[in-house]
């Protein structure tokens, strides 16, 4: 439910996507990295809200407070979409990508958060590399472009 994004200690961290209607980069989004069967378990690792900046919509933050979906998207800084900005339990941000990205990365970004690997490894690049090292040596096929 895009209009209520508190969080609550405990809970799923939360995955904020800031979209435009005529956005290609979005609709690949949806249409490839969203559709991926190694993405949909971190999917339901993670409570998924998708906001359209254009719209006068009302929301209750992940601060808990009172804001519409425009206002939240300009004191977040969001100025590219699709933007995807990730918080955790306390409604805190901790990791986002903004603009387009392969979705190998989309899946990785999600993989980030859900695992809680953001609070031992600063460096997402270097998230990325070892994900992807770790698939290969488990046999499974990586592809980092697609």
């Amino acid at each position: 439910e895009p209009a209520a994004l508190a969080r609550r200690p405990g809970g799923k961290p939360l995955a904020v996507l800031f979209e435009s209607e005529r956005c290609a980069g979005c609709a690949e989004m949806h249409r490839e990295a969203f559709q991926r069967p190694t993405l949909k378990p971190l999917l339901a690792r993670v409570d998924i809200a998708a906001l359209v900046p254009g719209r006068a919509a009302r929301l209750t933050t992940t601060s808990g407070a009172t804001s519409e979906a425009r206002a939240f998207a300009r004191d977040l800084q969001i100025t590219l979409h699709p933007t995807v900005v990730f918080f955790d339990e306390r409604g805190r941000e901790v990791f986002r990508f903004d603009g387009y990205m392969r979705p190998f990365h989309i899946e990785s970004a999600f993989d980030y958060v859900a695992s809680g690997a953001y609070r031992r490894e600063p460096q997402f690049q270097r998230f990325v590399q070892a994900r992807a090292e770790a698939l290969q040596a488990a046999g499974k096929p990586v592809d980092l472009w697609k």
